[in-house]
């Protein structure tokens, strides 16, 4: 349903691009929709540029569903990833193939009320915005299972380059039945495409717990390379 609307979406994001270059967003859309399929309110999460803000909501509230039977407004979901690249990247094998913004699952409608999902921080996790729940120390613990598989895509290139070294903070997004949806480089000190996609496609393999109420959760992590010590 909301398909047909991603052009618009896209054009918001190139619109905002002019005034703030070279950002990207992982973000929820959230839509109250009534019984005559009308969307009565939008918003966006987490808190976005001003002008993509509301010009996304602009678009989202010219959408129209299908007529439903609830008395009360149905909240419907629909999670969106801005993404400016400004070389060719390879992400995971999880992302879906869109420039600038991709949708990571159907539309999602429910009729309980919203479960908050949190973005997640670095070594310390901080939920920052609301939607689905996942215990910091369970996505640590998942990390540190799968730790040795990001470590070989920096060894591997560090044979070819002796003095690699840097930070890569990679941002994920965690589907309601636990896989990994998207998978990008957030930042990086590196800058070395061929590590920081390798780590992307080995995040996209990784398996989470559900979070609570099958939400969405975002996840920033960074990871620290030194050819002594790997972090």
């Amino acid at each position: 349903m909301a398909s047909p609307h991603l052009p618009s979406i896209e054009a918001c994001y190139t619109e905002a691009l002019v005034h703030t270059a070279g950002f990207s967003l992982h973000a929820v859309a959230k839509m109250l929709v009534s019984s005559d399929g009308k969307v009565v309110a939008s918003d966006l999460f987490p808190d976005a540029d001003d002008d993509l803000a509301a010009c996304t909501r602009r678009v989202l509230d010219g959408i129209l569903f299908p007529p439903h039977h609830s008395d009360e407004a149905v909240p419907v979901y629909l999670p969106l990833l801005f993404l400016f690249r400004p070389r060719p990247q390879v992400l995971g094998r999880c992302d879906l193939d869109h420039q600038t913004v991709d949708t990571n699952q159907d539309l999602l409608i429910r009729s309980a009320p919203v479960v908050p999902v949190h973005a997640v921080d670095a070594g310390a996790p901080v939920p920052t915005s609301p939607r689905g729940s996942l215990d910091k120390e369970l996505i640590r613990r998942v990390i540190r299972k799968n730790i040795n598989s990001i470590k070989s895509c920096y060894e591997r290139q560090l044979v070819r380059k002796p003095s690699l070294v840097g930070r890569v903070s990679a941002l994920f997004t965690i589907a309601g039945d636990g896989t990994v949806r998207t998978a990008s480089t957030q930042s990086s000190t590196m800058h070395d495409p061929d590590v920081e996609d390798c780590i992307n496609r080995e995040i996209c393999d990784w398996r989470f717990p559900e979070p609570a109420g099958k939400g969405y959760v975002i996840v920033s992590y960074p990871f620290n390379f030194t050819s002594g010590t790997n972090d």
